[in-house]
């Protein structure tokens, strides 16, 4: 039986198996880090509101009609954060999925970016998954601020309504089709 002994050459081998293990567990703490730097800016309070304030924008434009910060919804929506649990996360990270998605894809803050590129990123964040960050987070975004933007008369303009539809609720709704 002849047992083969170590020759005592070094392997050319630059990355064993283990090494390589290692490499690929620490890889996300690596991304983390990476970008923790360049997040940095979700401290920033008042960052935020003016991230919010571009968002709503692009949602609700200026037109015939007044944009959402001309009603002054981007506060309203501050408002709502502050008596909705959990909407205050829900904002804070949305953002900040906007503003890594800008850095990731332009190199920029998202307030940096021109419109088009805005443009871009929000319709992305549309396009994700259901149940993901970034749809939830749009779409929650659009339905409140569409809410709070219809409340306002100044909304109505150009458009053939004077009132809210249905102002006092649905009447009789209580009682079914036959009944009626």
């Amino acid at each position: 039986m002849d047992i083969k002994q170590p020759t005592g050459r070094i392997s050319h081998n630059l990355f064993s198996r283990r090494l390589l293990l290692k490499l690929i567990a620490a890889a996300p703490l690596y991304w983390q880090q990476a970008y923790a730097g360049a997040l940095d800016f979700q401290s920033s309070p008042s960052n935020n509101r003016r991230l919010l304030a571009v968002t709503l924008d692009i949602l609700i434009p200026r037109d015939i009609t007044p944009s959402a910060t001309d009603l002054k919804l981007d506060v309203e929506i501050m408002s709502l954060a502050d008596q909705v649990s959990r909407y205050p996360e829900l904002l804070e990270q949305g953002l900040g999925w906007l503003e890594s998605t800008s850095i990731r894809s332009f190199n920029k803050a998202f307030l940096e970016l021109q419109l088009e590129h805005q443009n871009l990123i929000v319709d992305t964040a549309f396009n994700q998954p259901d149940m993901t960050l970034p749809k939830v987070f749009i779409e929650r975004l659009r339905d409140d601020v569409m809410t709070l933007y219809y409340h306002h008369n100044a909304a109505w303009e150009g458009m053939e309504i004077e009132q809210p539809i249905q102002p006092t609720g649905y009447p009789k709704h209580d009682k079914s089709p036959e009944e009626l």
